[in-house]
């Protein structure tokens, strides 16, 4: 299975409901993806650095947009405070949990509010829309031009619908439509 079948089940397990399995099928998705882009860093390196050069298409779905390391301080397992960037959260609480753990850390909430954060207890707030930005990221990534899934898959950005094999491996062309879609 690559890049394109993980993306078209993580599409399917979203409009299920099924944001968990969606996500295991993204981070896959993007440990191959970051591979291609960045094939001399190890892997925590590159899927951190992946996303933190698509932090735009992670932001773009709830509704933020930062210029800047998105920074937050939570409790850490030895309950002192931590302080890590979006990329290092996602990485050790989505993608390592699933990935060693086979579910998400505790210390991840999953939400269908457009929500970004965290909570009163020191939980990573996970919108539904920053995994959508994950699949962006993925679908948009050069490394990705020919990958394609089913002609019916399309994605609605901001109510206008687009065909999904059209928008592979066009990182610019998507960044415009999202800001295009903004404003």
């Amino acid at each position: 299975m690559g890049v394109a079948a993980r993306v078209k089940e993580a599409i399917d397990k979203m409009n299920l409901g099924d944001p968990d399995n969606a996500l295991v099928q993204i981070c896959l998705a993007l440990d191959a993806t970051a591979k291609k882009e960045y094939p001399k860093n190890k892997v925590g390196e590159r899927i951190k650095e992946f996303l933190r050069d698509n932090q735009v298409f992670l932001t773009s779905f709830i509704n933020l947009e930062v210029g800047g390391d998105i920074l937050m301080e939570f409790q850490g397992k030895s309950g002192e405070p931590e302080t890590r960037r979006l990329e290092e959260v996602l990485y050790k609480l989505v993608r390592c949990a699933l990935v060693h753990e086979a579910e998400l850390s505790d210390r991840v909430i999953v939400t269908s509010e457009l929500k970004f954060g965290l909570s009163k207890d020191s939980k990573f707030i996970l919108s539904l829309g920053l995994i959508w930005g994950m699949i962006i990221a993925v679908i948009g990534s050069p490394a990705n031009l020919q990958e394609r899934v089913p002609d019916s898959y399309g994605i609605s950005v901001r109510g206008e619908k687009f065909i999904l094999n059209e928008l592979w491996g066009k990182k610019v062309e998507i960044l415009r439509l999202v800001r295009k879609r903004k404003a």
